[in-house]
């Protein structure tokens, strides 16, 4: 983790990149979001900088700055963009971004237009994610047993890929499960501390995850070393998840694809 010192000085660092911007034409509001603001900052962590302009039609701008040893990634957007972006569909019941609008750190608010941004990003987390038709949950299902197989040829045949295939997996049964259980799926970087982590949980002001079962075999997924052990387990969890959405009979399965 980054030193208890160094977490203090990155408001200083933030707001030397924010006197830069703050005064320019159309700057609206510059904010960090992320790991520094919920309190969560690793060894490698960066400043997440957004610059909202009151600009139509702009084309957003993305970029890296190096202040006081921090590294300050920002983005330059319209406050219509920004705006239209919380208006659109939570891809893979995702909330990260509308959350970190939500407890953003504004470090300059020109016609206090941050509480509009905030008002908004407060309504889309409470709203219910979006549930996947019944053909999704079958072509959900088939991903993750095609997967699965996928890493029992990798473990057979002593594949430098196993662990690759696993990772990816993993990734999916996160995905799939979450837009099956409408459960938050949040970061697959940061999946482990959401599952662990009660102060990360209450940075990010997120609930734990509503199956305690999918989450301790999903823990025990993660933390696993062994390949044989690795399998075992990641087996366990695709069954439970293939059952919980109403089983997968490889004898007999068959959807229609168009």
């Amino acid at each position: 983790m980054v030193g208890k010192m160094k977490i203090k000085n990155w408001k200083k660092a933030a707001h030397k990149f924010a006197d830069e911007w703050k005064d320019k034409k159309d700057v609206e509001i510059i904010y960090v979001t992320g790991s520094y603001v919920s309190k969560s900052p690793g060894k490698y962590s960066d400043i997440d900088v957004y610059v909202i302009v009151d600009k139509d039609n702009f084309n957003p701008i993305k970029g890296l700055r190096k202040i006081d040893g921090f590294i300050i990634e920002y983005q330059i957007v319209s406050f219509k963009g920004a705006m239209d972006f919380l208006g659109s569909k939570i891809s893979n019941n995702d909330t990260s971004d509308a959350r970190g609008i939500m407890f953003m750190n504004v470090l300059y608010d020109k016609s206090n237009k941050s509480k509009i941004l905030k008002n908004k990003a407060t309504r889309v987390i409470k709203k219910s994610f979006s549930k996947p038709s019944q053909k999704e949950i079958e072509n959900l299902k088939y991903e993750l047993w095609n997967l699965l197989y996928s890493l029992k040829n990798a473990y057979e045949s002593k594949s430098p890929m196993f662990r690759h295939v696993y990772s990816l997996l993993l990734f999916r049964l996160i995905r799939n499960y979450g837009r099956f259980a409408g459960a938050e799926s949040f970061s697959f970087s940061k999946y482990y501390m959401y599952l662990t982590s009660k102060k990360f949980r209450k940075g990010y002001h997120l609930s734990v995850h509503p199956d305690k079962l999918f989450s301790k075999i999903a823990i025990s997924c993660i933390e696993e070393k062994s390949k044989k052990r690795m399998l075992a387990s990641m087996n366990k969890l695709v069954n439970y998840v293939l059952e919980k959405m109403g089983s997968f009979d490889e004898a007999k399965w068959e959807i229609k694809r168009y």
